[in-house]
């Protein structure tokens, strides 16, 4: 990734406490090794949030700006469910939110995060 494409993506990053989140999502959907792949494309730090940086991130969507309602977001966090590989997802959809796990082929929106330290 270009750094020009880097700073779109990163933009002004929002203060979580603890973290800080890019300002935009990555433009297209990414299954979750690409998704790592991607966060970690944008520099030093930068990575998929666990899923309680995202449930927090999207619960306070209206400070950060920018998710898309109805469509999935990759975290982090592992689950070896039902013997596949899975990775939790944020799901937001009719005003409904909460977590699921996905199957990691699967393609869904990305939003990098980072520590503060």
């Amino acid at each position: 990734m270009s750094s020009e494409e880097a700073k779109k993506i990163i933009g002004t990053p929002i203060n979580m406490g603890s973290y800080e989140v890019a300002q935009n999502d990555f433009r297209e959907y990414a299954d979750w090794d690409q998704a790592e792949k991607l966060c970690k494309s944008l520099g030093e730090g930068w990575r998929l949030p666990d899923k309680r940086e995202l449930s927090e991130m999207l619960k306070s969507r209206d400070k950060i700006g920018n998710f898309l309602l109805g469509e999935n977001y990759w975290s982090s966090s592992k689950s070896g469910w039902g013997g596949y590989y899975r990775a939790f997802i944020y799901s937001d959809n009719d005003g409904f939110s909460g977590q699921a796990t996905s199957g990691a082929s699967s393609a869904h929106y990305v939003r990098a995060v980072r520590s503060i330290e």
